[in-house]
Order: structure tokens, then sequence, then C-alpha cells
């Protein structure tokens, strides 16, 4: 096989050590309704997925936007731990990913209830 074969398969490796969870074992999320980035849940905890640039489009903008859904208990990015601070406008929940925590790969937050 060519090296960048090789290269590919280890970095789908390692995302998948540190984002594998919001994949295995999971059920589809409730995108476009109440999320607007796709979605994967394993009972109260939503996966949101912001995806990285590829040849069919744009990367997933920072802004994790919640409607119909109560106010999350917590906001974590799932490779880091690192904590999201959560905004409320009326029935409306933002999240904000800074641009310097983004990876150039699928940069997954846990939500929880």
């Amino acid at each position: 096989m060519p090296d960048c074969f090789y290269q590919s398969m280890a970095e789908i490796k390692d995302w998948m050590a540190r984002g594998g969870t919001s994949l295995v074992g999971v059920a589809a999320g409730p995108f476009p309704d109440q999320c607007n980035l796709p979605v994967t849940v394993l009972g109260k905890t939503w996966f949101v997925h912001l995806l990285p640039k590829t040849s069919d489009g744009p990367a997933s903008e920072g802004t994790i936007l919640l409607t119909g859904t109560a106010r999350p208990e917590r906001a974590v990015m799932l490779a880091t731990g690192k904590t999201l601070a959560v905004s409320a406008v009326g029935d409306r929940f933002t999240l904000e990913v800074p641009r310097e925590w983004r990876t150039g790969s699928d940069d997954v937050v846990v939500i929880a209830w």
C-alpha cells in the first residue's frame, strides 16, 4: 500500500482513541431539528460534531445552536475536557468553540443534561 494509506489509517486510529465514544454504540441525534450541527446521542448525552473542511464543503462554524431543549448541565470538548460556556436567549442555547480549540479534524463537543 502507498504511504498515504498508512498515514490516513494512523490519523483515523488517533482520532478514534480520543473521539470514538461519539461514534460507537450511539444513535443519530436531532439534527437539524434541535441542533445546527450533526449530533450523535447516547442516553442523555449528545455528541456534537464540528466537521472539518473537505472537498465537499466548508468546515463547520464554531457556534452550536440548541433549540427546544433544556439548558445543558455541562458542555466540554471530548478530546481535551475543556469546558464551554452556555449562553441563553429565550429558549435557545448557544455554545461557542474558540477557533484555537479546533484541530482541523472532527472536533466533538459533549453536551450532558
